[in-house]
């Protein structure tokens, strides 16, 4: 799956997310269905991720490029729109256990300060 596939999935979900809810906003079966769609764009964009860094850490070749916040922040939603309470407040967990959010930048960064520093 390439990253714009991924992108258009995510625009797609968000769309008939908007939908749904516009539709009927107590409905319990449009609540599920949205955390569905967006639990779904989580979980395939967060192995994608993952596989392009375990491929470059075991293989040390690149194999694509990782998609940065996408999964992550579709992960949020999903649990932001759960219907159950106490899994709303775990809306932030996918932005840490996906490779393309939290983490991945953060190495990124980290990296890029560390060759910076190592020019002067």
């Amino acid at each position: 799956m390439t990253s714009r596939s991924l992108i258009r999935l995510l625009v797609s979900s968000a769309l008939l997310t908007g939908y749904l809810v516009e539709l009927s906003a107590d409905s319990h079966r449009a609540r599920l269905v949205v955390v569905a769609l967006f639990a779904l764009v989580w979980a395939v964009g967060t192995f994608y991720n993952d596989w392009v860094l375990i491929a470059w850490l075991v293989r040390r070749r690149r194999i694509g490029s990782w998609i940065p916040f996408a999964a992550g922040v579709a992960g949020a939603l999903a649990l932001g729109f759960a219907p159950a309470p106490d899994l709303r407040r775990w809306w932030p967990v996918p932005l840490l256990l996906d490779w393309g959010s939290v983490p991945g930048v953060t190495f990124s960064l980290l990296r890029l300060w560390s060759a910076r520093r190592r020019q002067t």
